[in-house]
C-alpha cells in the first residue's frame, strides 16, 4: 500500500501492469499466427482450385488424337509448389503438389471409342498450428469423366 507521500509505484501494481502487457502480447502474437494460417491456407486452396480446373479444361479440349495418344502411355503426372513466397530476396519452394491424370482407352477402334478421364492431386499444406515440421498431406480425385471419339 501507498503511504501518503509516495509518488513511485509498488510492486504489486508492476507485476499487475507486466502481467496485461504479457496477456495483451500473446493475444497479439496469437492473433498474427492465425491470421498468417488462415491466408497461407486460402492461397492453397486456391491454387488447388486453379490447378483442378486447368487439368479439367485441358483434357475437355485437347484434340482426341492427342487424349488417345496420351491414354495409350496411361496419362500425365506434374509437379510443382503451391506456394512460392519470396524469402531472403529469393522464392522458396514450399508446399509441394502431384497432379496425375489417368487415362483409360475404352474400346479401342470401334464405334464406341471412348477415353475415361480421371484426375488426382496431392499436396501437402500447414497443419492449423502451422509449423513446418507437421504438414498435412491430403489427396482429392475427381469424378470420372468420358471422351467419346467422334
Amino acid at each position: 500500500m501507498r503511504r501518503k507521500g509516495d509518488k513511485a509505484f509498488t510492486l504489486i501494481e508492476v507485476l499487475l501492469a507486466t502481467l496485461v502487457m504479457v496477456a495483451v502480447l500473446h493475444a497479439t502474437v496469437t492473433l498474427t499466427r492465425s491470421c498468417n494460417y488462415t491466408s497461407v491456407k486460402a492461397r492453397i486452396d486456391g491454387q488447388v482450385g486453379s490447378l483442378l480446373r486447368y487439368e479439367a479444361e485441358r483434357t475437355l479440349h485437347m484434340p482426341y488424337s492427342n487424349l488417345a495418344a496420351l491414354a495409350a502411355s496411361g496419362g500425365t503426372t506434374s509437379t510443382g509448389f503451391l506456394y512460392k513466397p519470396l524469402i531472403s530476396g529469393s522464392y522458396a519452394n514450399v508446399f509441394p503438389y502431384t497432379l496425375s491424370t489417368v487415362m483409360v482407352l475404352n474400346n479401342p477402334n470401334t464405334a464406341n471409342e471412348n477415353v475415361l478421364i480421371t484426375t488426382s492431386l496431392q499436396w501437402q499444406e500447414p497443419s492449423p498450428d502451422y509449423s513446418q515440421r507437421d504438414l498435412l498431406t491430403k489427396t482429392i480425385t475427381t469424378g470420372s469423366h468420358t471422351r467419346r471419339k467422334f
